[in-house]
């Protein structure tokens, strides 16, 4: 599990554009045909350097989308340990369960366990053609 600090830490590695970059999705919409997936995200700034909070932050932009996502993206998300309050990352999820946490987090509910919120930021990975077959949640307080 990375935080933006991480990403402060080590932008050259963790940051390539066009090949490692980060996303804030706002929604996921399948495509009329196929098993593609359109994501309605932006690009956010990452911010860091002394007196910024929590060492580093992604400051959400305007909209850069749409970012299209491969059939088989690996898609990890938070998850938290209520007992053990710990978080953590799931094995790769469906896409389907990547639009019900998104739905859920932008009405203001909690989705269900063992996921959390986190103000929808992932890292990405993308192919050569800028097609999207990573996707791993970043925790943002």
């Amino acid at each position: 599990m990375r935080t933006p600090a991480d990403f402060c830490a080590d932008k050259d590695a963790l940051l390539v554009p066009a090949v490692r970059i980060v996303v804030r999705i706002v929604g996921v919409e399948q495509q009329k045909q196929g098993d593609a997936h359109v994501l309605g995200a932006t690009e956010p700034e990452l911010k860091c350097g002394p007196g910024v909070d929590n060492d580093g932050y992604f400051d959400a932009d305007t909209p850069l989308g749409p970012y299209y996502l491969a059939p088989d993206a690996a898609i990890r998300l938070l998850t938290y340990d209520e007992k053990a309050q710990r978080m953590g990352l799931t094995d790769p999820v469906p896409v389907a369960t990547l639009r019900d946490v998104l739905k859920a987090c932008k009405s203001g509910k909690q989705p269900g366990t063992p996921y959390t919120c986190s103000g929808g930021f992932f890292h990405a990975a993308m192919d050569t053609k800028g097609v999207i077959t990573e996707l791993t949640e970043i925790f943002q307080s």
